[in-house]
């Protein structure tokens, strides 16, 4: 019963993530320059010196969706860094004529903390966003 109930719940987590590592390249530039915008604002808060620490310090983790980009930021809880990174996702949407989805995960919980095992049961996001793509 008890590993019952652990699928479950485990199922429950992973129902909720998208698809985030499906082998989709059509929006790849997309993502990029979201990745390194969101990267830009944390090097201009002073966050990190460069990409390579921000790199380094797993900041910002980008990967595809079957219709766009998912933007995973981990250890920040500073709200204008926070609506500068989101504005930064708003104007990729637009710019690509609302057709490519974007979601957007913020955690204050850095990324190694987020992960693993216990990441179903105790770290939730700080700030979701999700803009879907016009198909």
């Amino acid at each position: 019963m008890k590993h019952i109930f652990i699928f479950a719940l485990l199922a429950f987590s992973l129902a909720e993530t998208p698809l985030a590592f499906a082998g989709d390249s059509l929006y790849y530039e997309q993502r990029e320059r979201l990745a390194n915008t969101s990267i830009q604002v944390l090097i201009r808060h002073r966050l990190c010196v460069d990409e390579n620490d921000c790199h380094i310090k797993q900041f910002v983790l980008v990967a595809g969706s079957t219709g766009g980009a998912v933007l995973y930021v981990y250890g920040i809880s500073d709200l204008h860094v926070i609506s500068e990174i989101i504005s930064a996702s708003i104007e990729e949407y637009e710019k690509n004529g609302n057709k490519m989805g974007v979601f957007v995960e913020v955690y204050r919980q850095k990324h190694e903390d987020v992960m693993g095992l216990i990441r179903p049961f105790f770290t939730r996001p700080y700030i979701k966003l999700y803009l879907q793509g016009e198909k």
